[in-house]
């Protein structure tokens, strides 16, 4: 619900006022897919194919916020690379029906692993139908900031 919260807050700065959200667990299968539409609180249950973009910022490491959390690192667990790699795997699974064909898919990570950003990608291409329209590093370090991987993929 704090995420949502963020969310809402970054969206109006932006003056984004069209979506839908919700908070629903991707890990299981079948999820209950009911979305809120911002502005009327109306609940849809969406069709495979409804939506022309979706923004899919994985759970991860969270590497990229070291530079700014280094004490993260003494707690670091490099087994932590592949089980978050499953989970986006399988939460992007979860999403792409719901994508229409020719839909871009906006897959973020605040993580410096190319297991979970080039890599994942790349299965993407290889195995879920999408195709890479751009990607890019956001070195927010010398910022003071976090470090982001940002990939846009089209549904082909």
């Amino acid at each position: 619900e704090n995420i949502l919260l963020n969310l809402h807050q970054r969206f109006q700065r932006n003056n984004i006022t069209r979506y839908h959200y919700t908070c629903i667990d991707l890990m299981q299968e079948g999820s209950h897919l009911l979305f809120t539409q911002k502005g009327t609180g109306k609940q849809t249950q969406v069709d495979p194919g409804y939506f022309d973009t979706i923004v899919a910022d994985v759970p991860c490491t969270g590497s990229g916020t070291w530079a700014r959390t280094p004490e993260q690192w003494a707690f670091f667990d490099a087994s932590k690379i592949d089980t978050y790699a499953a989970k986006q795997r399988t939460i992007l699974k979860q999403i792409l029906p719901f994508l229409s064909s020719g839909g871009q898919l906006i897959y973020i990570t605040c993580s410096v692993f190319a297991a979970e950003n080039e890599l994942q990608v790349a299965y993407m291409e290889k195995e879920l139908g999408l195709k890479l329209e751009s990607s890019s590093v956001l070195q927010g370090s010398s910022q003071k900031a976090d470090t982001m991987f940002v990939a846009v993929l089209k549904k082909i």
